[in-house]
C-alpha cells in the first residue's frame, strides 16, 4: 500500500503520539480535532515530543525538522481526510462520540482508505454499524 497521507482523528494523548510517530516515520500526517481549543492542546502535546525523541532514541535535529514539517493540525474534517490513504480514529472512548465521528467522516473518506480505530474499551462489533461502508 502506498501511504500518501495519514490522518489522526483526535489529538489527545494517544492521537498526538500516534500522529507524531507517523510524521517522524516520514508520512505526511494531519491531526484533526473538533475545535481550535482542542487543536491548540494537541499542539502543546506535540511540542514536547521532539525533546523526548532526542532523549529516548537519539533523534537528530534533521529528523525532528522532518517530523515537524510532515505534521499539520486542522479543525476542517473535509480537508484533513481528502486524499488520505490511512485514517486512524483516536477519539474518546464513548460510543456516541465514535458514532458521530464516523458519520461526519462518511462523506469524505475515499473508498480505498484504510480506516483504523484506537479503542481499548470498545470492540469493533460495537462500531461496525456506523462505520463508513462497514469497513473497520
Amino acid at each position: 500500500m502506498n501511504v500518501n497521507k495519514v490522518v489522526i482523528l483526535g489529538g489527545g494523548v494517544l492521537g498526538s503520539q500516534i500522529a507524531y510517530q507517523s510524521a517522524f516515520s516520514g508520512f505526511p500526517t494531519v491531526i484533526y480535532d473538533i475545535s481550535d481549543e482542542a487543536v491548540n492542546s494537541a499542539k502543546q502535546k506535540v511540542a514536547s515530543y521532539p525533546k523526548q525523541y532526542q532523549q529516548d532514541i537519539n533523534a537528530t535535529d534533521a529528523q525532528i525538522d522532518t517530523a515537524n514539517s510532515n505534521l499539520s493540525l486542522t479543525t476542517d474534517l473535509k480537508s484533513a481526510v481528502t486524499g488520505a490513504s490511512v485514517i486512524i480514529e483516536a477519539v474518546p472512548e464513548r460510543l456516541d462520540i465514535k458514532e458521530s465521528t464516523y458519520k461526519n467522516l462518511a462523506p469524505f473518506i475515499a473508498d480505498d482508505a484504510l480506516l483504523l480505530t484506537n479503542s481499548s474499551t470498545l470492540v469493533p462489533s460495537q462500531l461496525i454499524d456506523f462505520v463508513p461502508n462497514g469497513r473497520l
